[in-house]
């Protein structure tokens, strides 16, 4: 998983995350240090709001992410987010519902982040990862 991450992150230039349901629940990130090549964060205050995020609210937004398992891709731009302290980021997420395994894969990055780029990077690799799931799940 962790590579598809890592993958994800480098073709975006953004954080990736996914979020798994099935028999555990569990989600992860990858490519933090993008972050810190977005103007946008070399706000310190704006910086630390957003690793708030990733290290103490990760339960929630783990729960957040468990509303995006469809097919559909999803643009949450600012307050869409439903966290105050990453307001002036956007997600795109998107998923699938496997048989016993649903997923939902997404990059968090700055609100001028370039979306039809970072929606088919989401899409790509969600597409695969959906793959790799199925193959496994045979």
């Amino acid at each position: 998983m962790g590579h598809t991450l890592d993958i994800l992150a480098q073709i975006s230039g953004y954080t990736s995350l996914v979020a798994f349901s099935g028999k555990n629940e569990k989600c992860f990130f990858r490519g933090t240090r993008f972050i810190f090549e977005q103007p946008e964060f070399e706000n310190v205050n704006r910086l630390k709001s957003l690793f708030y995020i990733l290290e103490v609210k990760m339960g929630e937004l783990q729960q957040m992410l468990f509303h995006y398992f469809d097919e559909n891709i999803k643009f949450l731009i600012g307050d869409e987010i439903g966290f105050e302290e990453i307001s002036d980021c956007s997600l795109i997420v998107s998923g699938a519902r496997e048989k016993e395994l649903s997923f939902a894969l997404a990059i968090l990055g700055p609100m001028r982040m370039d979306y039809i780029r970072a929606a088919s990077c989401v899409c790509a690799m969600k597409n695969q990862l959906k793959k790799t799931i199925e193959e496994f799940l045979l």
